[in-house]
């Protein structure tokens, strides 16, 4: 559990990197935000989520294609799932000290690395079958492609949109 705990702190610390570097870069890239929306998160979550296991896989020589799938996605559904479920409980950005905000959110991206990291030791430690390994690399690939895209070519939905506080 130690080293999924710090898998986790690793996971928050690149998403904060990522998530200030956007507004420091003037250039668009896919790796940073470009905005403050749902999937612009999503998407600095997916960088930083690959980053941190590729990290912990060259260090432990042990990984594999299927624990960065399920890791990913793990990770990325628990910070959509986490955060909006805090939205319905009254944890309103805006409405709460800004400390208290910032504690919140660095909770929440905290515990969905460490989901992400168990999904990921979970999918490595067992044969995952080559169905499973197939659609959860296409649907990888398709975020991974999707992340790219619409960095530069978002549509009018409101996922994409600036939240309204």
């Amino acid at each position: 559990m130690g080293q999924k705990i710090l898998m986790a702190f690793v996971f928050l610390a690149i998403f904060v990197g990522v998530h200030l570097t956007g507004d420091l870069i003037p250039v668009r890239t896919p790796f940073f935000g470009v905005s403050e929306s749902v999937w612009e998160h999503l998407k600095m979550g997916f960088w930083s989520y690959g980053i941190t296991y590729s990290i912990f896989w060259a260090a432990r020589r042990r990984g594999s294609l299927s624990g960065l799938f399920s890791g990913t996605l793990f990770a990325l559904g628990a910070i959509f799932i986490l955060y909006y479920t805090s939205l319905n409980l009254g944890a309103l950005p805006g409405r709460l000290p800004l400390a208290l905000d910032i504690a919140l959110v660095s909770l929440i991206t905290f515990v969905s690395g460490l989901l992400g990291a168990e999904a990921g030791d979970l999918a490595d430690s067992t044969a995952a079958s080559g169905g499973f390994l197939v659609a959860s690399g296409i649907l990888w690939v398709l975020l991974l492609i999707l992340f790219i895209v619409y960095t530069y070519h978002q549509p009018p939905l409101s996922l994409f949109l600036e939240p309204a506080l």
